[in-house]
């Protein structure tokens, strides 16, 4: 003969009780870390003053310089020598600088340019090629 066992409704419900504990600890923490943020902010600190500085929420603009084959460098559609190039990069030394050089340039042309960018202070420059696996024939 079988016994049949009546289970009782307190083993079919969840329990609430840790998952309210659980809210309550979610909610302590949060209330004192914006307390504490909020403080950090409050603070009264003096900061340095500099010409060359930018807001932080701004993207410095990128310079292209493009080598062409006769040893001219093209930025922003304008033509430049190599001293032209320098005064142009000493005074945007705080952006970044791609250095796209034409198919068949003579690479010393680039390394002025290279050169004229570490003379500029711009320590912040890549030069652009093109992976040959990616061009459509």
């Amino acid at each position: 003969m079988t016994v049949s066992i009546k289970k009782g409704r307190a083993l079919s419900t969840l329990s609430l009780t840790p998952l309210i504990d659980v809210v309550f600890l979610l909610l302590i923490f949060f209330l004192v870390a914006t307390r504490f943020e909020e403080e950090e902010r409050s603070m009264e600190v003096e900061l340095a003053e500099s010409s060359q500085s930018l807001p932080l929420t701004a993207q410095p603009k990128t310079i292209f310089i493009n080598v062409l084959k006769s040893g001219k460098y093209m930025l922003s559609r304008q033509e430049y020598t190599e001293q032209g190039l320098l005064d142009y990069l000493k005074s945007h030394n705080s952006q970044p600088v791609v250095i796209r050089p034409d198919r068949g340039v003579i690479y010393d042309y680039v390394v002025k340019a290279r050169h004229a960018c570490r003379a500029a202070g711009i320590h912040d420059f890549k030069e652009a090629v093109i992976n040959p696996g990616s061009r459509e024939q």
